[in-house]
């Protein structure tokens, strides 16, 4: 099973935003040509876009390359957030419900004290 943890969200985050801060031209030079600098962006654009569609392949080459890839990717950004901020490793980004249940607001509310 193919997933993706925090340290694999992480390192991709940080690719994305040295990207574009080394090609970010500056307000004004964006303002007066934007296709101009705006196609030396597409070909990361593009690039990303292959990127994330190889991710979701089921197999054959391209399929191995891109788990190969999620798992390195992952590995580095779990290293890096147990190592460099205190974090747990292997941690899916699908592990944790976002919201609470049912269960757990009706506990919360019989706890708290009404007044």
């Amino acid at each position: 099973m193919t997933y993706v943890t925090y340290g694999g969200v992480t390192i991709g985050i940080c690719l994305a935003l040295a990207t574009l801060v080394k090609w970010w031209p500056g307000l004004k030079p964006l303002q007066k040509q934007p296709l101009q600098y705006l196609g030396k962006l597409l070909p990361f654009l593009l690039a990303w876009a292959y990127g994330v569609l190889a991710i979701l392949t089921v197999g054959g080459l391209v399929g191995w390359i891109a788990d190969t890839a999620l798992w390195i990717t992952n590995w580095l950004g779990d290293a890096a957030l147990v190592w460099g901020v205190g974090g747990q490793a292997g941690q899916h980004t699908s592990s944790a419900p976002i919201c609470p249940s049912r269960s757990q607001v009706a506990a919360s509310s019989s706890s708290s004290p009404q007044g």
